[in-house]
């Protein structure tokens, strides 16, 4: 689910193998972009003795919400863009973009049954542009919290686990590429028990991340499968086939579409 009134996404699976059933959520908000002079204590990451010298609180902004669809030279649907986009006194624009490519896999089943079924490809981009500074010495940082607790993070990685349930672990992973004004960059993070922050160096004209988030579903990586036709309108309904051994039958879905806070 992509949020209209503010910058979060939310992934939810459901498991369902004989008469066990288990969900599990992950929810990521992006709340705050900070201005923040680097006092060196953890060089290029953001702690309590930087200095905060301005912030945008992202929950504030109103966000718009688009959808894009892309079809090949044979009109077949080859990929799906939804972006969020909102913009301040602070910065030009920023916008969390998610894109969604399909390819076609052959999947085998312990019956032996082999199905041919589309696998959609999610891929998460942040773009910030002109962000207006107020000193030409500092970092930002995009502060971002979850619904779910860290399990684990492994030192020089960039990726942290989450608790997971049953044999799904939900991670992300920041250690993406990154660009300031056409230039690779280093993004640092800074981890709390629900949160992480993201450092980005000085830059001028725009800043381009793509981190990534998903699940591990017994030591391998989901991969969104759906059939063609079951993207409708505004609501992206994706349900995984996934054939590997551990899962037996299990079916995994996610659901990706606009949505009002209760």
């Amino acid at each position: 689910q992509v949020q209209k009134n503010d910058a979060s996404i939310k992934l939810e699976f459901q498991g369902k193998e004989n008469v066990t059933k288990s969900e599990l959520e992950l929810r990521v908000l992006f709340d705050k972009l900070i201005e923040f002079k680097d006092n060196g204590t953890r060089l290029g990451l953001f702690d309590s003795n930087d200095t905060i010298i301005s912030s945008v609180d992202l929950k504030r902004l109103k966000w718009s919400v688009s959808r894009i669809e892309d079809m090949d030279a044979n009109g077949t649907l080859s990929m799906i863009t939804i972006t969020q986009n909102a913009s301040s006194s602070s910065v030009k624009s920023i916008a969390f973009i998610y894109h969604l490519t399909p390819t076609t896999k052959t999947i085998k089943f312990d019956n032996s049954t082999i199905a041919q079924v589309r696998v959609w490809q999610i891929k998460f981009d942040v773009h910030i542009e002109k962000f207006k500074w107020a000193r030409n010495d500092t970092m930002l940082a995009l502060a971002a919290t979850f619904n779910s607790e860290f399990e684990a993070h492994i030192p020089g990685e960039a990726t942290v686990k989450f608790k997971g349930a049953d044999s799904i672990t939900p991670f992300f992973d920041w250690g993406g590429n990154a660009t300031a004004d056409d230039t690779n960059i280093v993004v640092g993070a800074t981890l709390g028990n629900k949160s992480i922050v993201l450092t980005y160096p000085h830059f001028n004209n725009a800043l381009i991340h793509d981190p990534l988030i998903g699940y591990i579903v017994s030591e391998a990586i989901v991969q969104i499968l759906v059939p063609s036709l079951m993207v409708v309108g505004a609501i992206i309904v994706a349900t995984a086939l996934l054939g590997f051994s551990a899962l037996r039958s299990r079916r995994l879905t996610l659901s990706l579409r606009r949505y009002s806070r209760q």
